[in-house]
């Protein structure tokens, strides 16, 4: 499996596990706020019902007393007011105790659809108004008993309570959302950064090949120029001797230019590179060329020479090292004859 392959993986499980966790994060905070608003509304949903079991009292005959618990007592004040003035044969009002209801949930701007709910032994057998409770997306408030025994109890239950989540989460949301995006951009932005890294390596390594290959290429023609030197066999043969010997003296300047390459090169990096473009003249440099090769190739090498200009606009230098490039891949990869 290759580099970039193991980098796509991990990237991809790296942005899974932060989605992840931030999802496992909204879930959480969802299910603290959806509890904080039914704890807030079950404290208003019990004294909407304080206030309506008051508005009864008062149509209580004077000297009537409604007993209360004991101080620390687990049991609402509500629950003992409603079960005195049921014992006495007042009845409570679901309308009463839904416009007080509202009256309460306006007041901390919670701003849901209701309905208020009498329970009987975990039974709904009466509902404020003619509503479908859905069975999701809904908050129900923890029932308050209006008897002692707890047989029956009010509930208020928020029908659409997702605004008034939202209105408590929102700056949570939005910072997680912008937070997802900055991730998904640093994410990007970095495997964009590893992959350019990785091309400018491979770059490096195709740079390094090509000038090993392009130093070996003037080296061998100097070794051959110094061998037949040696052997005697350009004795007695002046022409043909300063012939080779200015092809050694070529590719010394040509190692010479090679090293100025690599010079070249780190001025490309920095943004120091500045090319020296002239008219060029073509015909001396296909000259220069053509002899070099023709006398160090190791096969048959043929040139048609058929310049459609007689100069270019070029770097003189840059321009003869491509034309000789050219030159020296055509040789090699060639069959026996060029």
């Amino acid at each position: 499996m290759s580099k970039q392959k193991y980098i796509h993986i991990i990237t991809i499980l790296g942005l899974i596990s932060i989605f992840s966790l931030q999802s496992l994060w909204l879930c959480n905070t969802y299910f603290f706020v959806k509890e904080e608003i039914k704890k807030e509304c079950t404290d208003l949903f019990d004294q909407a019902l304080y206030k309506e079991a008051n508005i009864i009292s008062k149509s209580v005959p004077e000297g009537t007393v409604i007993g209360g618990g004991a101080p620390n007592d687990s049991i609402s004040i509500t629950t003992y007011i409603y079960d005195g003035i049921s014992k006495l044969g007042y009845k409570y009002s679901l309308s009463e105790i839904d416009s007080l209801t509202d009256l309460q949930l306006s007041k901390k701007n919670i701003n849901s659809e209701f309905i208020v709910c009498v329970i009987d032994s975990s039974k709904t057998i009466q509902t404020s108004k003619k509503i479908t409770i859905p069975k999701l997306g809904i908050i129900k408030t923890e029932v308050i008993p209006i008897k002692l025994d707890k047989s029956i109890g009010m509930q208020l239950v928020l029908i659409n309570p997702y605004w008034n989540i939202f209105n408590k989460m929102w700056i949570i949301f939005i910072t997680t959302i912008i937070m997802t995006i900055l991730t998904i951009v640093c994410t990007v932005y970095q495997i964009k950064y590893i992959f350019k890294l990785n091309k400018i390596s491979q770059i490096r390594e195709d740079f390094s090949y090509a000038m090993v290959h392009d130093m070996k290429t003037p080296l061998s023609t100097i070794m051959m120029v110094q061998d037949m030197l040696k052997s005697g066999r350009l004795e007695g043969k002046p022409e043909i001797k300063n012939k080779y010997m200015n092809i050694a003296e070529s590719e010394t300047y040509h190692l010479f230019a090679l090293t100025n390459k690599i010079l070249t090169i780190s001025k490309l990096e920095n943004h120091k590179l500045e090319m020296n473009r002239t008219e060029v003249e073509l015909t001396p440099i296909i000259e220069k060329l053509t002899e070099k090769f023709k006398a160090k190739a190791q096969k048959p090498v043929n040139f048609i020479i058929s310049l459609q200009a007689k100069t270019a606009y070029a770097d003189n230098d840059y321009l003869g090292e491509v034309i000789s490039n050219l030159i020296d891949n055509a040789i090699k990869y060639s069959k026996e004859s060029v």
